[in-house]
C-alpha cells in the first residue's frame, strides 16, 4: 500500500479534507485562502499559485486547519515543484525578497541609459541625413491654369537642406519656408522645386502651369519712343534666373525668372537690376534719351551681376 508521505501533494490534501467532511467553501472560509488557490493546491496546478513564500504559508493553514504535520508538506511541495518549469511569478509574488538596490546599480543605470540616449540621438541624426529632405510645397497644390504672368512658388523644407526651382537656389529661413514669385510665360510652364541636403540627398515636386498672359504683359509694352523716365524690359534665355529689380529705391520684385519670360519696370528717376545669370539676361531701356535700345545679355552665361543702374538722363546706345 502506498504510504502518506509517496502520494502527491494534491492527493493528499483532498483525502485529509474529505475524511474531516470538508467542502473547498468550507476550507477557503476557515483559512481565508482564495478558493482558485486551494483548488490549484488539490490540482497540482502550481502556475497559478503566488510565489513560494506564499504558497508555503497556504499550506500551512491548510495543514493545520486539517490537523496534520506542514513540514512534510512543503517538502513535498519544493519536491514537486523543482518537476516543474520555474514559476514565472503571480502578482503576488512579483516582489523578490532579497532584492537590493545599491548605489553601484544606480550609477550603472544611469550610464547605461545615457549611452543608449546618446547612441539613439547619433541613430536618429544619421537617418535624417541619409533619407532624402522632406519637401512640402503649398503653392502651387497642383497643375493648374493661371491667368497672368507671375505665380508665387511657397513651402518648406527640412532645415539645413537647399532649395532651387529648375536648378536655380533660391532662399529659405531656419525654419525651412521658402517663397519666391516665378515669372511665367505664355503657354505651359514647367516648374520644378528640388530639395537637396548636406548628403547630396534630393526631393522634387514638379507642377506644370498652363500660363495666360495678358498683352499687357507683353514686351512690346516698353515705351517705343523716348519719356519721361526710365523703363527697363528683361527677357530671359537659355536658363532659369533669379532676378531682383529696384524701383526708385523701392524693390519691385525678387523671384525666379523662367527661360523664355519677360517682365518690365517703370521708373520716374532710376532702376536697378541684379541678376544671378547675366549671359541668361537680356534688357532693353527706353528713358529721356533713348528710345527701346536693347542691349542684348549684359554678361556670361552663369556670371552674376549686381545693382546695374539705369537712370532716366543716361544715354544708351
Amino acid at each position: 500500500m502506498t504510504s502518506r508521505k509517496a502520494k502527491p501533494l494534491g492527493e493528499i490534501l483532498r483525502q485529509a479534507r474529505t475524511d474531516k467532511g470538508l467542502s473547498l467553501a468550507e476550507v477557503e472560509q476557515a483559512t481565508r485562502i482564495r478558493g482558485k488557490y486551494l483548488t490549484a493546491l488539490e490540482q497540482g496546478d502550481y502556475q497559478t499559485l503566488p510565489h513560494l513564500a506564499y504558497t508555503k504559508g497556504f499550506i500551512q493553514s491548510y495543514a493545520e486547519l486539517l490537523e496534520i504535520d506542514s513540514q512534510p508538506l512543503v517538502e513535498r511541495y519544493q519536491e514537486e515543484l523543482g518537476q516543474h518549469q520555474p514559476q514565472l511569478g503571480h502578482p503576488m509574488g512579483s516582489i523578490s525578497l532579497g532584492s537590493t538596490i545599491s548605489p553601484r546599480k544606480i550609477t550603472l543605470a544611469v550610464i547605461t541609459l545615457v549611452v543608449l540616449m546618446v547612441v539613439g540621438y547619433f541613430f536618429w541624426q544619421f537617418s535624417a541625413l541619409t533619407a532624402p529632405p522632406k519637401l512640402q510645397l503649398s503653392s502651387p497644390v497642383k497643375d493648374e491654369v493661371l491667368y497672368g504672368s507671375l505665380l508665387t512658388v511657397k513651402g518648406q523644407v527640412d532645415g539645413g537642406a537647399n532649395v532651387f526651382i529648375n536648378d536655380t537656389p533660391i532662399l529659405s529661413d531656419a525654419q525651412g519656408n521658402f517663397e519666391s514669385p516665378i515669372a511665367l510665360q505664355e503657354g505651359v510652364n514647367v516648374i520644378r522645386v528640388t530639395a537637396k541636403n548636406q548628403l547630396g540627398k534630393t526631393s522634387t515636386i514638379t507642377r506644370n502651369i498652363l500660363a495666360r498672359v495678358p498683352a499687357a504683359d507683353a514686351s512690346t509694352n516698353l515705351p517705343a519712343g523716348t519719356f519721361d523716365g526710365v523703363a527697363v524690359s528683361i527677357k530671359i534665355k537659355d536658363a532659369t534666373t533669379s532676378v531682383t529689380v529696384r524701383s526708385d529705391g523701392k524693390q519691385v520684385f525678387q523671384g525666379t525668372m523662367l527661360p523664355g519670360t519677360v517682365q518690365n519696370f517703370r521708373a520716374t528717376n532710376k532702376i536697378i537690376v541684379s541678376t544671378s545669370n547675366a549671359g541668361a539676361t537680356q534688357l532693353s531701356v527706353s528713358n529721356t534719351l533713348s528710345a527701346a535700345v536693347n542691349l542684348g545679355a549684359i554678361g556670361q552665361l552663369g556670371q552674376s551681376r549686381n545693382n546695374l543702374e539705369f537712370a532716366r538722363d543716361t544715354e544708351f546706345r
